[in-house]
Parts: structure tokens; sequence; C-alpha cells
């Protein structure tokens, strides 16, 4: 017979398979629609980038006190939207600095080393991402790992 931790501990790892396995999906998507535009950061990759926080929120709205009554359930969708998401962006630029591709260049002599927008999702988003990913694992080794009333 299986008895109630079992159970959420079993749909809370459901919910997070299905979670990595569409949150991976829609930072290809992401990717290769960059891709389409010349790999140049824009609107389209911003809002996509959006769609996908909206979906982070959403999945965390749904399923919050299932994954936050087992052991790190809350932080483990951080960390898998985060090294979706960054690591897209991250092995993308990587391909295209080795290539010497000119979409991650600066534009002029003035601008510094990156083109702006390969600086913001290169630098600024996985800086400070990591911080607020930083305080929630802290948070969350504070508090035992669990981040719901069980």
């Amino acid at each position: 017979m299986t008895t109630a931790p079992e159970t959420r501990l079993a749909d809370a790892n459901t919910a997070l398979q299905r979670y990595a396995l569409t949150i991976i999906g829609a930072s290809i998507v992401v990717q290769l629609a960059l891709v389409v535009t010349g790999s140049r950061i824009g609107w389209l990759a911003a809002g996509l980038t959006a769609v996908i926080a909206v979906g982070y929120a959403a999945f965390l709205i749904r399923d919050h006190g299932a994954l936050g009554r087992v052991r790190y359930g809350l932080l483990a969708a951080h960390v898998i939207t985060f090294a979706s998401v960054v690591g897209g962006f991250l092995l993308h630029f990587f391909v295209l600095a080795v290539l010497g591709d000119p979409a991650v260049r600066a534009d002029t002599a003035e601008d510094f080393v990156l083109d702006p927008g390969w600086f913001g999702v290169v630098l600024g988003m996985p800086t400070f991402w990591s911080l607020g990913l930083l305080v929630h694992a802290l948070g969350a080794i504070l508090g035992r790992g669990f981040e719901a009333s069980r």
C-alpha cells in the first residue's frame, strides 16, 4: 500500500520530470529562434525568455504545495530553469565566439567588447540570477530542504 509521503514524492518527481523536459524544449526553441534571427539578441529572444519565465511562474503556482513538501523540490525547479535558460544562452554564445561570429562583437570600438544584447544574457542575467539562486539554496538548506509545511 502506498503511503502519503510516497505519493507526494512520486507526484513531485513526475511534475519535475515533465517540467524539466518542457523547460529544456522551450530553451531549445529560444536558441533556434536566435539562429533564425542571425543570433542577434532582440525583442524576440526577450519575449521568448519572458514566456519561459511565465511558464516557470505558472508551474510554481500549480505545483508549489507538492514541491515544497518534498526535500529540495522547489530548489530543483529553480536549478532546472537556471541551467536550461542560462546554459542555453552560454552554449550559443560559446559556439558563436569560437566561430568568430560577428553577432557577438561590439558594433563600435567605443562599445564594450561584446554586443550589448549578448553582454546582457552572457554576463548580466547569469550574474544576477545566480545571486538569487544562491539565496534560494541557502534558504532551502537552512529549512533542511523543505519549503512548505509538511
